[in-house]
This record gives structure tokens, C-alpha cells and sequence, in this order.
């Protein structure tokens, strides 16, 4: 694209945005040109407006600035020439570096994780993700209030929206106390959430319901594929991150017996840590899940990307060893048979399916089936003192994933097998499994208001 290509007049309430991609020694030209791609759908979805984009060699990053001095030259006149709002880089970066960019191109520069953080904002609609993005938001700003928060403000004025809104939107006169203050109260608000995503947790475990998770890229389809098999009239839009709560639905197997699907917030690569931890209380609900559905894009040109930052997020929440069925969807862009044999045979089981269509879901059913009652379903046991011998059992014949002594007796996590389940129906337990889990009545009471009272904030 040239300088003056897409300098088309956009609305009022728009922002001008230009993208600059780095290649770095370990990257292809292809790989960071993908990314850069990604990088405008994020733009899209938080509003922004994209007018040109970029790719740069990055060999020698600067302490200062992160992009070279030659760079800067080349790519102030493109900037000036674009009249963009925002530069932004398909990267992070510290704060001493952003400052300097934004004095020296003169328009506000963001990183990758700001616009990530930011669509988080747009999307949250429960005061559950509307806390966890709060809470990432001001962990990950508050190290660039100094300087950069004034500075930006000074270039982007009144109208700036992108990356400056969001629950919770930070004020620029709140110093680190305050900030500190703030962070704890949602870390105790989160701390109730969880506790109360715990009972109902419990409920589920104690009615012996075996739980699939489905995890994935997002805008692989995962809520298409929850309202495909549930007609639970989830939200599913044609946009990065649309879906940021998790959801729990019933879903009755061809041999009679039901499950419950749990769809959550779908993953990205370079997902900022600031938002994993989180969004754990809504993460670690996969952790429960007694089988993984992980749906991909069959026809996206970053698959086998997406597939590993799936595969990240999941080793990080502990889930790489429940077993796991690859479900490749959006076949039906697909007209070569020959592009549906060449998608990777190193994720077996796998299923080929079009949730839009309807293309493969009995397929897919029988697959699902079929790997419950091979792997049964996670249960949380209290087995007595003088019941070693059920202890032992379990332990050869399910697959047993933490374990705890309690006055009662010994406390089980384990994934359990489906010919044990009347031999342990008694001993299910439905306390809550450690003390981080038990909320004091002071620290309950202290965030009711903000678990209900929106105006609050």
C-alpha cells in the first residue's frame, strides 16, 4: 500500500490508526506480516480505524525508543502524512520507550497489549469481566502513568477513545496509592466471585455430570458451535473477543446421557499476562472440564500459530494432560478436498465440522461420546481414614490429580472412571477444596457494593 492509499474521510468518532509490524532475527517476512494482520482485525474490533500498515527489520532493538534512529526518520513523513491518531506496534514495549516515540512522532503510540486490553473493555458486560478487566487494566497502566498518561492525553485530547476507556476507566490524577487501593478491592471482589463460581461448581460435580470445555483461538467459532449444539442463543459475532464470559449449557449424548459445555474467553497469541491472571477465575473453569473440545479455523492462514498459543494457555491453567479433542472447523470455505487431509495429523483425535453448517455434528457428537465414557469425569472425593482401600483403587484405576489430608479424611481431586462412579456416589464432596476458596464474612461484605452496585465504581 502506498502513503496516500486509504486516506479516505472517516466518521468524527474515529481514530486514524497506523500499524507497524517487527521482524526480529527469528521471524519470517510471512510471520510478521500474519501478525500484522491480526494486529488491524484488533484495531477493528475496538473501533479504530486502520489507514496504512507497515513492516519493519528489527535486528537491533533501542534501549530508548525500541525501533532505530534510521527507522524514526523514515517513518515520521509517513505518519505526518497519514494524519494518524495512533501509531501503534505489533509488540510490547516499556514505558521509557513509548514516551519517547510519542514526543518524537507526535501522536499517541500504543503497544499490542493496550488494543488487547482495550477490546476486553468494550466487551465486558458482567460486573465478573468488567472486574477482571478493571484489574488488568490498571496492573498494566500503572507502571506508564508517569509522563506518558499526560502526555497522551495532551495529543489525543477529549476525543481519544481507543485504549482510554473501559470499566473502571483510570483517571489520570490517580497516583500508585490509590491504584493499590483499588487493585486489592477487585482482587477481594474476584476472590468472592470465585467462591461463588465454586458452589456452583460443586452443584454441577455433586449431580455427577461429566463437563467438556470448549477452548480455542477466538473467532474460530466456539459460539457458533455452543449455539449449534445447545441453541443457547450465546453471543457470536464475526469479531475478535466478542464472547468474554464463560458459559455453562446442558447437551444431551445419542446415548441418552447429558453433559454440560462450558465456552469461555477464546485466546490470542502475545495474550497479555495481565489479563491471564485475571480472567483465571474464568479461565479455571476448563480446569474442571473432564474432556477439551479445542476448535480451530481449518482455513486460517496462522493455524498452526493460533494452535500453539492455544496449546500455551492451557499448559499454563495445568490442562495439558485432559484429554483433548481437536475439532477443525469452517470446512465448508474449504472446496479442495485435498487442503482438509493436509490439516495437521499431529492433534489426534481430531473431527472436521462446520458449525455454521451444521456440516459434521453427529460426527462430532459420537466423538465426544465416545471419549466421555472412555475418560470419565473429574469428582472431588472426602474417602475415610478406614477406607484406605477405596483410596488405593482409585489411584490404579482413575487418574487421581491432587490430594489432601482433612479431619474427615483424606480429600480427592480426581478424574474419575466411569465404572467407579456408584462405587464412590457417598463420598462426593461439594466443600470447598482449600482455604483460598472460603471468604470471611468482612472481606464478603466489603464487596457487595461492588459485585451490585455499578454506580460505585
Amino acid at each position: 500500500m502506498t502513503e496516500n492509499e486509504g486516506l479516505e474521510e472517516v466518521g468524527p468518532e474515529t481514530e486514524r490508526v497506523v500499524l507497524v509490524g517487527l521482524q526480529r532475527d527469528a521471524d519470517t517476512l510471512e510471520s510478521a506480516e500474519l501478525s500484522l494482520d491480526e494486529l488491524e482485525r484488533l484495531v477493528d474490533s475496538c473501533g479504530g480505524e486502520v489507514i496504512d500498515k507497515k513492516v519493519i527489520r528489527l535486528r537491533d532493538p533501542q534501549p530508548s525508543t525500541l525501533i532505530s534512529k534510521g527507522h524514526l526518520e523514515m517513518l515520521k513523513p509517513w505518519v505526518d502524512a497519514s494524519e494518524a491518531d495512533i501509531f501503534c506496534i505489533d509488540d510490547d514495549f516499556s514505558p521509557v520507550q513509548q514516551r519517547n516515540l510519542e514526543k518524537y512522532l507526535g501522536c499517541r503510540v500504543l503497544t499490542r497489549t493496550e488494543i488487547i486490553l482495550d477490546i476486553f473493555a468494550t466487551h465486558a458486560r458482567t460486573r465478573e469481566s468488567m472486574t477482571q478487566v478493571e484489574l488488568a487494566q490498571l496492573k498494566y497502566r500503572s507502571t506508564r502513568l508517569i509522563g506518558a498518561a499526560i502526555a497522551s492525553a495532551k495529543m489525543g485530547g477529549a476525543s481519544a477513545r481507543i485504549a482510554t476507556r473501559g470499566p473502571g476507566e483510570m483517571q489520570l490524577e490517580m497516583d500508585r496509592r490509590h491504584i493499590r487501593e483499588r487493585v486489592q478491592r477487585l482482587e477481594r471482589s474476584l476472590q468472592v466471585i470465585r467462591s461463588q463460581r465454586a458452589i456452583q461448581r460443586q452443584r454441577r460435580m455433586k449431580s455427577g455430570m461429566p463437563l467438556v470445555g470448549i477452548v480455542g483461538y477466538t473467532n474460530a467459532g466456539k459460539s457458533t458451535l455452543l449455539n449449534r449444539l445447545t441453541q443457547a442463543g450465546v453471543l457470536a459475532e464475526n469479531r475478535l473477543f466478542s464472547t468474554l464470559d464463560t458459559t455453562v449449557r446442558s447437551l444431551a449424548m445419542p446415548g441418552g446421557f447429558e453433559v454440560g459445555l462450558i465456552d469461555t474467553v477464546g485466546f490470542v497469541s502475545k495474550l497479555p499476562h495481565s489479563l491471564v491472571a485475571a480472567f483465571r477465575a474464568t479461565l479455571e473453569e476448563i480446569t474442571y472440564a473432564d474432556i477439551i473440545l479445542h476448535v480451530a479455523d481449518a482455513t486460517s492462514p496462522r493455524l498452526d500459530i493460533e494452535c500453539a498459543a492455544t496449546d500455551e494457555i492451557l499448559t499454563s491453567l495445568k490442562c495439558e494432560t485432559t484429554p483433548r479433542l481437536t475439532v477443525w472447523n469452517k470446512i465448508d470455505r474449504i472446496d479442495d478436498p485435498v487442503e482438509l487431509r493436509l490439516l495437521p495429523h499431529n492433534r489426534p483425535p481430531a473431527v472436521a465440522i462446520s458449525a455454521l453448517e451444521n456440516l459434521g455434528i453427529a460426527e462430532l457428537l459420537s466423538a465426544v461420546e465416545k471419549m466421555v465414557l472412555e475418560h470419565g469425569h473429574m469428582a472431588t472425593l472426602l474417602i475415610p481414614y478406614d477406607r484406605y482401600d477405596l483410596v488405593a483403587r482409585l489411584h490404579r484405576e482413575s487418574q487421581v490429580l491432587d490430594s489432601r489430608d482433612a479431619p474427615e479424611g483424606k480429600l480427592l481431586r480426581c478424574r474419575l472412571a466411569p465404572h467407579l462412579s456408584a462405587v464412590v456416589a457417598e463420598y462426593l464432596y461439594t466443600g470447598a477444596w482449600d482455604d483460598e476458596e472460603e471468604v470471611v464474612d468482612e472481606a464478603y461484605e466489603e464487596t457487595q457494593e461492588d459485585l451490585q452496585n455499578p454506580d460505585s465504581r
